[in-house]
């Protein structure tokens, strides 16, 4: 598909121009009155009279481009593929000779589709994969090729779609790259006798080789003349989706539903958290009338919408906020009538689940931070997850190291749709101490109607109770050394409402007790409300024992198109502070922000500015202060680095595990649209996509209002399905045109008649006269053209134009003669 970025003379003009051509020389012996009627094509084709367009210097296969409609050639190519309504993405698609599509195994593999009855092996006489009766088998199916758009879609009734799990859907999964991500950090301080200077550089290096992801992190840090370096971690991960689990090795943050771990130098394997299953669901079904659009929503949001051809229906694999509110379908018809209806949440014979699996992690416990003999012990962790009963889920984990045992389990229920309610219990032994003791925790949190929620959570810890890193500290201090001085009781509550006039209000309350005898607890109070032309936000905080004092926050933010400016008031244990802001954010690669302030307590002063900047290579921050007689100043470099087959390319962002490289045809500085954010191309035309959403659908695309005048794209829209790790390339196809308006005259200076026809090469039609002397060419391809004015013999002009073409104009002018012979 060309994506056009302004208003500009349509190809369409010489189509035109060449119909009214070619209708002329049609049928000489017609009568007058029938002309235009015998020069349209019929549906078998015919129509034209080949020898009159032979006359007129024009190729009589011309004719052809209006017998036949655009159609893909035959073959395999790529095409972007939708299925009733949503995108799939692109695909390899197989055409006949006809241009009409083979419905292959290949192809109804990657729409979800299901295999007709057919022969074994599904191969034709030719050993080619054969081309399957689909239309046969589900004849409600309807087939829409757009050859210019270079796009197939499918309308198929459901019961053709084909029953797979979420990580059964075709992915793009491996190659290979080498990545660098950096943070640069640099920050001095100084005034009235104190200077303080600091340096830190963050790196995390690595690659993707087969879908498998390893990463390296390593941090150096350099403050008052005094030095460290060290290492973050080192590990390999690889996604196992048929499994839907995950393995990690090396470095490990243990993922455990119960148990404060932290970090191993081990393995572990859990579930994927991309692929996160779930069973059953609701059905909805239903009769459509026409080629109908159906909607699906939950809570007032939509949650799906599709296309079904005429007749009934049965969705099924709806992805729900939650398995216990109502839906609200709308069935919208070809003629824009609407019938609705609802499916209760007790008609479904399941509801979608947490996420569940099992999950299992070993290896040594790492940077206890405590002096002492071996305090980094080795760690066992196992956990499963199940649904239960309808409406609950249940969990089991068990942990074992030196001198620490722990079993725990938990249940979290939703009886409706606006309660949930989550309960869990852990009980541990400490060998060191040999104390046996447990910890629970339980909550509940409940819409009590359109505008208020509430909630409140509790959790008891007994004496005997150790973590695993009390645990560990209690080894290396000593028995005899240690107090158990941790949290006894905690309980919060909270209520939240919400008006359309009033605003938002919040409110909470907390509280805790140690064993050591310390108590603290807080309330809290906020409210925000958008006005017209501003918006204001308050917040109130009261420590109530064992606290440091009272805090009263209070701002007001005023939009001023692309700038912002703010007032805020703050005031704390007895200091108050007036801020001003300003703020703009210039572009989606610039911005700035200007604060002052002024305390009670002083004469002197604040002001802070700063600037951030994402160029198409890395990502700048800066900023400058004053606060009395002290000067700050700081500065950030972020960004990446991708090696990869096609060469070194930069990103001013992180790139994360699933990636990408993309080019653009060799154009620079173009703005390309990704799931982890806008990025630019580089002198090469190439860009780093910095993230992508590992099995989900992901959108790149390329703006096209920043191409330059003589450049258009076929496609500028890429889906992609992605698995975890892996590294893709993504190529937009460049058109380079180079559009002249040339004004003709002949070589007695006259202007060419209007309607006359310009011709390239062996004598095939390029463009014609719109006006006296006007020609519009959509592309100048050719150094030498002819003119056919009716009877008289075509001339010949040369078209001499600069070498490279201007790429801020969207057409050239130039002034031709047409000469005889």
């Amino acid at each position: 598909m060309r994506v056009f970025r302004k208003k500009k003379i349509s190809v369409a003009v010489a189509s035109a121009t060449l119909f009214l051509t070619v209708s002329q020389a049609c049928h000489a012996n017609d009568e007058a009155q029938r002309g235009a009627a015998d020069a349209a094509p019929s549906a078998k084709g015919g129509g034209f009279d080949a020898e009159a367009l032979r006359a007129r210097g024009l190729d009589p296969a011309l004719a052809s481009l209006f017998n036949d409609k655009a159609r893909f050639l035959p073959g395999r190519q790529e095409i972007t593929l939708l299925r009733n309504g949503s995108s799939l993405g692109n695909a390899m698609a197989r055409f006949n000779d006809d241009g009409s599509l083979c419905f292959d195994e290949a192809l109804l593999e990657r729409a979800g589709l299901q295999l007709p009855d057919g022969p074994d092996g599904w191969l034709d006489e030719d050993g080619m994969p054969a081309c399957l009766d689909f239309i046969g088998a589900w004849p409600q199916t309807q087939v829409e090729l757009d050859p210019n758009a270079n796009q197939v879609a499918l309308l198929v009734p459901t019961a053709a779609l084909r029953a797979m799990a979420r990580e059964q859907l075709a992915v793009d999964s491996g190659g290979g790259a080498a990545l660098l991500n950096y943070v640069l950090n640099a920050s001095r301080a100084s005034g009235n006798g104190y200077n303080n200077q600091y340096f830190s550089a963050e790196a995390e290096f690595g690659f993707n080789l087969g879908d498998w992801v390893v990463r390296s992190n390593q941090l150096y840090a350099r403050s008052d003349g005094k030095s460290s370096s060290s290492n973050m971690g080192t590990y390999a991960q690889r996604t196992f989706a048929e499994q839907g689990a995950q393995l990690r090795v090396g470095a490990v943050g243990v993922n455990s539903p119960l148990f404060a771990v932290g970090g191993i130098l081990g393995a572990q394997l859990q579930p994927e958290p991309a692929l996160n299953q779930h069973r059953g669901g609701p059905v909805v079904d239903g009769i459509a009338q026409s080629v109908a659009r159906v909607e699906v929503r939950q809570f007032g949001r939509l949650i799906h919408t599709t296309q079904v051809p005429p007749g009934p229906f049965a969705l099924q694999d709806i992805p729900l906020q939650n398995g216990n509110g109502n839906l609200e379908v709308k069935l919208v018809e070809a003629d824009g009538s609407e019938r609705t209806w609802e499916v209760l949440a007790s008609t479904f014979a399941h509801h979608e689940a947490p996420t569940l699996g099992y999950a299992l992690a070993a290896g040594k416990l790492q940077d206890m931070g405590v002096e002492g003999v071996d305090n980094d012990p080795w760690v066992v962790t196992a956990s499963g997850s199940w649904q239960l009963w309808d409406k609950v889920q249940g969990t089991v984990a068990g942990l074992v190291s030196a001198d620490y045992q722990a079993l725990g389990y938990s249940l979290n229920a939703k009886p409706t749709k606006d309660i949930s309610f989550s309960l869990s219990n852990v009980v541990a032994r400490s060998g060191g101490v040999d104390e046996l003791g447990h910890r629970t925790m339980m909550s509940l949190d409940a819409a009590l109607n359109d505008t208020v929620s509430a909630g409140a959570s509790a959790a008891y810890q007994s004496e005997g109770y150790r973590d695993l890193y009390a645990a560990a500290r209690n080894r290396a201090d000593g028995v005899a050394a240690y107090v158990n001085s941790d949290t006894q009781t905690e309980y919060s509550v909270y209520v939240s409402w919400q008006q359309e006039r009033l605003g938002s209000v919040q409110a909470s309350y907390s509280a805790s007790r140690s064993y050591g005898g310390t108590s603290s607890s807080q309330a809290s109070v906020g409210w925000s409300q958008n006005f017209k032309s501003f918006s204001a936000n308050l917040m109130a905080t009261r420590d109530i024992r064992g606290g440091s004092g009272n805090a009263v926050y209070l701002n007001l933010s005023i939009p001023l198109d692309k700038r912002r400016v703010g007032a805020s008031m703050s005031s704390s244990g007895g200091k108050t502070t007036v801020s001003a802001t300003l703020s703009e954010t210039v572009n989606d690669r610039f911005a700035y922000n200007v604060r002052a302030s002024r305390d009670n307590r002083g004469d002197n002063g604040r002001l802070y500015g700063n600037i951030n900047y994402q160029s198409v290579y890395t990502s700048v921050a800066m900023g400058v202060g004053q606060n009395g007689q002290t000067r700050q100043a700081y500065g950030t470099l972020s960004g990446g680095l991708v090696a990869n087959s096609g060469g070194v390319t930069a990103s001013p962002q992180k790139v994360d595990d699933t990636f990408g490289v993309l080019s653009v045809g060799g154009v620079k500085d173009i703005r390309v649209a990704t799931p982890g954010g806008s990025v630019w191309t580089d002198g090469s035309g190439k860009a780093v996509i910095p993230s992508l959403r590992a099995y989900e659908h992901n959108e790149v695309k390329v703006d096209v209002t920043t191409l330059p005048m003589n450049v258009e794209l076929r496609n500028g829209l890429k889906e992609l399905k992605v698995g975890r790790g892996a590294v893709v390339e993504v190529a937009f196809d460049v058109m380079k045109t180079r559009r002249v308006l040339l004004e003709i005259k002949d070589e007695n200076g006259n202007l060419i008649p209007k309607g006359a026809s310009v011709l390239g090469p062996d004598f095939q039609f390029v463009s014609s006269a719109v006006d006296a002397g006007k020609v519009f060419l959509e592309s100048a391809d050719y150094p030498e053209y002819k003119v056919s004015m009716g009877s008289n013999s075509p001339c010949t002009f040369a078209l001499d134009l600069p070498e490279t073409a201007p790429t801020d104009v969207f057409y050239e002018q130039v002034s031709v003669v047409c000469k005889a012979g």
